[in-house]
């Protein structure tokens, strides 16, 4: 479909990271935020906002950001604030922690922010710069460092961005985080506790540095990948060289086990206690790194994070407290700390020190979750994230001993490196992280999922880290981990479903709800309520019946509702989900299918409109291919035949609208709403309803032919017969037994308006010499006659394999699959001397060209000069009879290519000796494929020689006479 420069688009402030907008119910002002005018607007395209909005991630005000937000009752606007997690001053939230050296904070560059649509308009976006090419010169070797914060700024010196880190990854490994960790991880004196602190520190300096070009999302991911892998390499061989004391292990048991082959990484799963309630995890998500030389690590998504996260568009209700409010999230009331030693050095002692302390929040083991109720109107309050920004803290005192680690010396008597406590200190740091996607990455070397998941020891900070990648933009991982941790009762259907809707994400769901029927069934059911609004209005359009059943009377429209690009994304998920996945048809849901046959309605009647203006002719008869289309998309129902008359009667086609409205014998329901001035005319009961006008749409892509070129006509000495009875059947397999060369093309109606869940093949010519047949499938396809269907199969199959009869017809594959829908027998037939004239090339001079382009009209008119009147094309194939200039259309479009043809043998062109043009869909290697000469690239082939048989004859099957007789 096509729009109007009157659709509304989003821009917001591009950051790494992306805060999604607020949204509220009522109201379609842009959001105003306390303290912070930095707010997202709505602008029209081209017209960038004149502030940029506020990002989660990018410039803040000095202030903490509130949300208004409308109430249920008419005319009453509650205000809430909303405390932002990182609702810090700017200058506050960059300087440096005190486990980060001043000099890292210093070296990060300045931000450089941009503007971007949500709608890809070129005016309002700004090209990122591309990623600079690593530096060149000599690879320097990495030094160990007990401090953190200084290793990770040496990483990030050395390796510069993600050229720079796959530089080193494919021509030094040795030199190599991964490689280098595994050499000297032995130094510390808690391996995984400073790993630990190492992410951490990741975290904060890419954190401070988001808006550098280098610093990006994926340079994280492969950095962190790096690091987690080799912290896994290092514990494979701390657990093969140094086994567990047998009396060691009734005191602590080791929870995490690393033994695996390197051949085992892709593939490898995490291992599961047997008493898990969560089922096994299945990878619905592919996150596949396209990167060549990217970095994987076992049971770990490769490309998590490769695109810079989406952040939710804007809308008109604070969606993210719908989606999260009734879960509340468990805080602690109490000032106990769990310490645990991972942490960096302090910055009045960056050489030789150990690593401090770092303050972990303590954790509930079983932390209270209130159940929602309400999957479809979550009224909350709370915010997402409303805790402040925890940095890495160095307390002079802890309330718990940390976990004890053995001196590094060889001794039966070590424990495993990676302790439980551990993965509560890696747990806590959900909180602790400005960036949640690095708690993802290394999700699978600390081996938390079972801790996280549904009924888990830690449920409740599994929610909260997927509510954080949601509301961070990294909406693959978090609907990945909603599926790994089972926890979508957290997680309303119908909020969560809005919330990628708004972000454009609304595909995701697909893989939300796969294998989930009873989430299915609810998905598509919700769709279906939410599309009824756009038809609720006073029109009368749909029976009131119908809109009474409403199995859901407290549901409120979604505020994207009137953007009709909004519409056609929940009506492609609704279809694909019936369709696809529970293999029901799209009608069983009304509004589901009423929406999709009113965009096809606005398709015809824009194309239409289109086409009489090109034309300069607005005449009934001028659009008889649309007209023929209209009435099949109607097909004598009500409501799409109203909401024809009413989109005629917007684009001001009187006319049209007289026509269909006596075609419809809807005069009464015309005359009514003509009568209605503009604001009476909403169909439905969304704010904001676009309606269409003359120049909504572009106009179609016209061919700019030579006028000097005369339109292609078939020869007056040659007729058309219309085959549909057992009288034209026997004559058409008469003629083509004795045919030399056959001109072969199919016709359908257009996807979008075909009556049926798919279209079927409506009619097929076949000319030969002095006569084209129409063999009309459409009426043979009836179950009426299901026996004059059984022998046209017959004689088109002699004919297909027949090795006497050249077929030929430009690009036949995908028709040959469209006829097998209806005739499955095709797939089996063994097509011999067929020629695609797809294939054909510019041939002068004895020299062969390029590939004609153009489509069938551009061969035509290249050897032929002449032009082909494509008009038809588009029209309703399925209607008997056919109308004169269908029939005119259809016939053409057949013998025309054996006028090519004839032209290319006098020629002599190398086509004419060229046996392999043409693939046939359904085997790897057709009879088709007949061995013959070589065409000459630059001479003309000899004379052609007499047609090659076929390497092997098939035992004779039933002909069509045998049948007939």
């Amino acid at each position: 479909m096509n729009f109007n420069d009157d659709d509304w688009v989003i821009t917001s402030t591009t950051t790494s990271q992306q805060r999604p907008m607020s949204f509220r119910t009522n109201s379609l002002k842009s959001d105003t935020h306390v303290g912070d005018k930095a707010a997202s607007r709505m602008s029209r395209p081209g017209k960038p906002s004149s502030k940029p909005s506020s990002t989660r991630n990018g410039t803040r005000s000095t202030t903490s950001s509130s949300a208004s937000r409308t109430s249920g009752a008419q005319g009453s606007v509650t205000t809430f604030s909303r405390p932002s997690r990182l609702a810090k001053p700017v200058a506050e939230m960059d300087r440096a922690p005190p486990s980060v050296p001043a000099v890292a904070a210093a070296r990060t560059p300045s931000p450089a922010t941009t503007t971007a649509s949500y709608r890809n308009n070129k005016a309002n976006n700004v090209k990122r710069p591309a990623i600079a090419d690593a530096p060149q010169s000599p690879l320097r070797p990495l030094e160990f460092t007990e401090d953190p914060a200084l290793y990770v700024s040496q990483l990030i010196t050395t390796y510069h961005n993600t050229a720079g880190l796959l530089r080193y990854k494919e021509e030094a490994e040795s030199m190599f985080v991964t490689q280098h960790l595994v050499d000297n991880l032995e130094k510390t004196e808690d391996p995984v506790a400073w790993v630990q602190a190492l992410l951490m520190q990741i975290g904060m300096q890419f954190h401070v540095a988001k808006h550098s070009t280098d610093m990006n999302p994926k340079f994280q991911r492969l950095l962190v990948q790096s690091i987690c892998r080799g912290l896994v390499e290092f514990l494979q061989i701390h657990d093969a060289t140094e086994p567990v004391d047998d009396e060691q292990e009734e005191e602590e048991v080791d929870l995490i086990s690393f033994a695996m082959d390197d051949d085992d990484e892709k593939g490898h799963q995490d291992e599961k206690h047997k008493d898990d309630a969560a089922p096994q995890e299945i990878d619905l998500i592919d996150l596949t790194d396209d990167e060549p030389g990217a970095l994987g690590l076992p049971g770990m998504s490769n490309n998590a994070a490769n695109s810079t996260p989406t952040t939710p568009l804007s809308a008109t209700h604070d969606v993210v407290d719908d989606l999260l409010g009734d879960m509340q999230l468990w805080k602690p009331t109490t000032a106990s700390t769990k310490s645990h030693p991972i942490g960096s050095t302090s910055p009045n002692s960056a050489h030789g020190s150990k690593y401090t302390t770092m303050t972990v929040p303590a954790l509930s083991p079983q932390p209270p979750i209130t159940t929602v109720t309400n999957h479809f109107n979550n009224n909350s309050s709370f915010s997402l994230l409303d805790d402040e920004f925890v940095p890495i803290t160095a307390p002079a005192s802890s309330s718990s001993p940390s976990p004890k680690v053995m001196p590094h010396a060889t001794t039966k008597n070590k424990k495993p490196l990676l302790t439980h406590a551990h993965q509560i200190a890696f747990i806590g740091m959900i909180r602790s992280l400005p960036t949640p996607s690095i708690i993802y990455y290394a999700l699978d070397v600390f081996r938390v999922a079972p801790l996280l998941s549904k009924d888990g020891e830690f449920e409740d900070q599994g929610t909260l880290l997927c509510q954080q990648l949601l509301y961070h933009g990294f909406f693959n991982e978090s609907v990945s981990c909603i599926q790994r941790f089972n926890l979508y009762a957290n997680f309303p259907l119908g909020t969560f479903a809005e919330y990628l809707f708004n972000a454009n994400m609304g595909s995701l769901l697909l893989v939300y709800v796969k294998d989930k029927v009873a989430m299915q069934h609810g998905l598509v059911a919700y769709i279906n309520a939410q599309l009824r609004f756009n038809f609720a209005g006073n029109l009368g359009v749909v029976d009131q019946a119908l809109l009474d059943n409403d199995t859901h009377p407290d549901l409120r429209p979604m505020a994207r509702m009137r953007d009709r690009r909004y519409q056609k994304e929940l009506v492609q998920c609704g279809t694909k989900i019936l369709k696809e996945q529970l293999g029901l048809p799209v009608s069983k849901y009304y509004f589901i299918w009423l929406s999709q046959k009113y965009a096809s309605l606005r398709w015809v009647i824009s194309s239409r409109s289109a086409q009489q203006c090109t034309e300069a002719d607005y005449s009934i008869d001028a659009s008889s291919n649309f007209n023929g289309l209209l009435e099949l998309v109607v097909n004598e129902t009500p409501a799409l035949a109203r909401l024809a008359i009413k989109e005629l009667v917007d684009i001001r086609d009187a006319t049209g609208a007289a026509y269909f409205a006596q075609v419809f014998g809807e005069n009464e329901f015309l005359q009514m709403y003509q009568s209605l001035s503009a604001r009476q005319r909403l169909l439905g009961v969304v704010k904001g309803e676009q309606i269409s006008h003359a120049g909504y749409s572009k106009q179609r892509k016209t061919v700019h032919n030579d006028p000097s070129m005369p339109t292609y006509r078939m020869p007056a000495s040659v007729t058309w017969t219309m085959v549909n009875d057992k009288t034209s059947l026997a004559i058409m397999a008469q003629t083509l037994q004795h045919a030399q060369f056959v001109g072969l093309d199919t016709e359908w109606v257009p996807t979008m308006a075909a009556s049926d869940e798919s279209p079927v093949t409506a009619l097929m010519q076949i000319a030969t010499q002095h006569q084209v047949f129409l063999l009309d499938l459409k009426t043979l396809l009836h179950p009426s006659a299901a026996e004059l269907l059984l022998v046209a199969e017959m004689t088109l199959r002699e004919m297909f394999e027949a090795t006497d009869i050249v077929k030929l017809a430009y690009e036949f594959g995908g028709d040959l699959m469209l006829m097998a829908e209806t005739m499955p027998s095709v797939k089996r037939w063994h097509i011999a001397n067929f020629k695609d004239l797809k294939k054909v090339r510019h041939f002068q001079h004895n020299r062969l060209g390029d590939v004609v382009q153009g489509g069938l009209a551009g061969v035509v008119a290249t050897f032929q000069g002449a032009i082909m009147n494509k008009k038809q094309q588009i029209s309703n194939w399925e209607k008997r009879p056919l109308t004169d200039a269908q029939v005119e259309y259809a016939a053409c479009d057949a013998y025309c290519l054996l006028d090519v043809y004839q032209h290319l043998m006098e020629i002599n062109h190398p086509f004419v000796h060229d046996y392999t043009t043409f693939s046939s869909p359904f085997v790897e290697k057709s009879p088709a494929y007949v061995s013959g000469p070589a065409p000459m690239a630059t001479a003309a082939a000899p004379a052609a020689p007499a047609m090659p048989v076929a390497p092997a004859i098939l035992p004779r099957m039933p002909t069509a006479d045998d049948l007939l007789l």
